[in-house]
């Protein structure tokens, strides 16, 4: 029996471009939402659900890319593009987060 994480090994270099990208991606979401002191709340969904996001494409968990949504992504863009979409899709959604909790 086969391990299900030795088809899709690591590597050090993409790591860093992800770590890099979920930064600019997170800066970013930061930038570009209006501060709203009233979406507190929302502010810390945001930054849960971009961790996850992160995090699950940053340790590259196979259970993650075989949920249907992102087997769809992972279809069309590869593992690895699909890592990267979801690496910046999470460090949108921490920036945006942390924008909205730092407006109280």
């Amino acid at each position: 029996m086969t391990n299900s994480r030795s088809s899709h090994r690591r590597s050090p270099q993409l790591d860093a471009a992800l770590v890099v990208l979920a930064i600019a991606a997170a800066l970013a979401g930061y930038t570009y939402v209006p501060a709203d002191p009233d979406h507190a709340g929302v502010g810390m969904l945001l930054i849960a659900a971009g961790l996850f996001s992160a995090i699950a494409s940053l340790a590259n968990i196979p259970w993650f890319f075989r949920a249907r949504r992102a087997r769809l992504m992972t279809m069309l863009l590869g593992r690895t593009g699909a890592r990267m979409l979801y690496v910046l899709i999470g460090g949108g959604l921490v920036g945006a987060g942390v924008q909205l909790l730092l407006a109280t």
